[in-house]
C-alpha cells in the first residue's frame, strides 16, 4: 500500500518536470484565482448598485446561459481549429472584457446591466475555450499521466477557490471592486502568456470528416456520444445531479442561520470544507488506482446522497456539517478525476472537443431549473427538509446508474 501511495505522489511530482504542463497548470491556477476574486467582487458591486438579491440571481443565470447555448459550438470549433490558439484568444478576450469593466467602475460609469453583459460575454468565451482546453490535454501530457493531470488541476482550482475570497476581500478594501476585477483581467492575460509559451505540438484534430458545416459537426458529435451507452448514462447522471446540487448551494446559508441558528460566518467554513474535500479526493485519486470506475461513480452517488440526507436531515451540529462536507467532496473529488480521465482515454481525438462540450452543456443545462425549484421550495419549507430530500434524489440517481450494466461494469 505504501509503495502504491509513493508511486502516486511521485507521478504527480513527475508531471511538473514536464515544462509545458507546469506552465499550463500555473496559468490555469492563477486564472482560477482571478475568477474566484471576480465572483466575490461582482456580487459586492451589484449589491452596491441595486441592493437586490434578485439582481444577483439574474447575473448568475446570465452566466450559466452561454455555457448551455454555446458549449456545442465550442466543441465543434475545438475539433476544427488549432486548439491552443482557440484557448489563447478566448482567454485574451476575457482579459480585455475584465479590463473594460474595471475601467467603467473606476470612471464611475458602471451600471448594473453592464455586469449582466459582461457575465454573458465572459462565459461565452469560456464555453468556447473550455472544450478546446480539455481536448488539447493529451497533447501536453502522456496518456498514463492524464489521471495525475486532472488531479493536479483539481487541486490548483480548489486552492484558488480557498484563497480567492480572502484575497478578494483584501483587494475590495484596498483597491475597490475596480482593482479586484482588474486583477482578474491580469489573470487571464497570465493564462494567455502561459499557453503561448508551451512547446507541445497542439494543432486541430486529425479529422477524416468531410463536414458541410458547424451544425453537421455538432450533430456528428451527438451521434458519436450516443454510440457509447456508458457515456450517455454518465452524461444523464451529471444532468440530474446538477438539478439537485443547488439544494446545498442555495440552502446551506439558510440551514446555518435558520436551522442551526448560528452566525453566518460559519457558512464560510462550510464552503472551505467543500474545497478541502475536493483537494483531498483529488490527492487520493492520484494515489490509488480504481479498476471499476462504474462502481465508483454509481455507488459514490449513493453514498453522497445518503450522507447529505443524514447530515442535513437529522444533525444539529455545525461541526458534523463541516466534516460531512469534507467527506462528501472527497467522494466527488475522486469521481471528478477518474471519470474525465476515462472520457479522455475512450474518446478519439477527432471527437474529443465535441464530447467534452456535450459534458459541459449537460452539466449546466438543468442548473437554472435547479436554482429556481430549490429557491421556490426554500421559500415554503425548512432548508433541512429541502436538502435532505434532494439527497434522496441523488441516491436514486446512483441506484439507477448501478442498475445499468454498461456503466456498472465500466473499468
Amino acid at each position: 500500500m505504501t509503495s502504491t501511495k509513493n508511486q502516486g505522489f511521485r507521478a504527480n511530482l513527475e508531471l511538473f518536470k514536464n515544462r509545458d504542463f507546469a506552465i499550463v497548470w500555473a496559468g490555469f491556477t492563477f486564472s482560477g484565482l482571478g475568477d474566484s476574486i471576480y465572483y466575490i467582487a461582482r456580487i459586492v458591486l451589484i449589491i452596491k448598485l441595486t441592493g437586490s438579491a434578485l439582481a444577483v440571481g439574474g447575473m448568475t443565470i446570465f452566466g450559466i446561459l452561454p455555457t448551455i447555448l454555446m458549449s456545442l459550438t465550442g466543441g465543434a470549433l475545438a475539433d476544427r481549429l488549432n486548439r491552443q490558439k482557440l484557448v489563447v484568444w478566448s482567454n485574451f478576450a476575457r482579459g480585455l472584457i475584465m479590463m473594460v469593466l474595471a475601467w467603467l467602475i473606476y470612471a464611475g460609469l458602471v451600471q448594473y446591466w453592464h455586469l449582466y453583459i459582461v457575465a454573458f460575454i465572459n462565459n461565452s468565451f469560456y464555453a468556447i475555450s473550455n472544450p478546446a482546453f480539455d481536448a488539447m490535454l493529451p497533447s501536453v501530457v502522456q496518456t498514463d499521466q492524464l489521471k495525475s493531470a486532472y488531479s493536479s488541476f483539481s487541486i490548483g482550482s480548489n486552492f484558488a477557490q480557498i484563497a480567492g475570497p480572502a484575497l478578494a476581500s483584501l483587494l475590495v478594501v484596498t483597491a475597490g471592486t475596480a482593482g479586484a476585477i482588474f486583477f482578474n483581467g491580469l489573470s487571464f492575460f497570465g493564462m494567455t502568456l502561459a499557453l503561448m509559451f508551451i512547446r507541445s505540438n497542439i494543432t486541430s484534430a486529425k479529422t477524416s470528416q468531410k463536414s458541410s458545416g458547424m451544425l453537421n459537426d455538432v450533430v456528428e458529435g451527438w451521434r458519436y456520444a450516443r454510440k457509447n451507452n456508458a457515456l450517455m448514462i454518465y452524461l444523464i447522471s451529471i444532468a440530474f445531479f446538477n438539478l439537485l446540487g443547488p439544494s446545498i448551494i442555495v440552502g446551506l446559508p439558510f440551514y446555518v442561520t435558520k436551522i442551526l441558528k448560528i452566525d453566518f460566518s460559519w457558512y464560510g467554513s462550510t464552503v472551505v470544507a467543500v474545497n478541502i474535500g475536493v483537494i483531498l479526493g483529488s490527492l487520493l485519486a492520484s494515489v490509488f488506482t480504481i479498476k471499476r470506475r462504474g462502481l465508483l461513480v454509481s455507488l459514490g452517488y449513493v453514498v453522497i446522497g445518503f450522507a447529505i440526507s443524514g447530515i442535513f436531515g437529522f444533525s444539529g451540529s455545525i461541526w458534523l456539517v463541516i466534516i460531512g462536507m469534507v467527506f462528501i467532496n472527497i467522494v466527488l473529488g475522486l469521481i471528478n478525476v477518474f471519470m474525465p480521465t476515462w472520457v479522455q482515454l475512450t474518446v478519439t481525438d477527432e471527437y474529443r472537443g465535441r464530447v467534452f462540450s456535450i459534458m459541459s452543456m449537460i452539466s449546466y443545462s438543468l442548473s437554472p431549473f435547479g436554482f429556481a425549484i430549490i429557491g421556490f421550495l426554500l421559500d415554503r419549507f425548512d432548508a433541512n427538509i429541502v436538502i435532505a430530500i434532494s439527497g434522496l434524489g441523488i441516491v436514486l440517481i446512483g441506484a439507477w446508474m448501478f442498475s445499468q450494466k454498461d456503466l456498472r461494469e465500466l473499468r
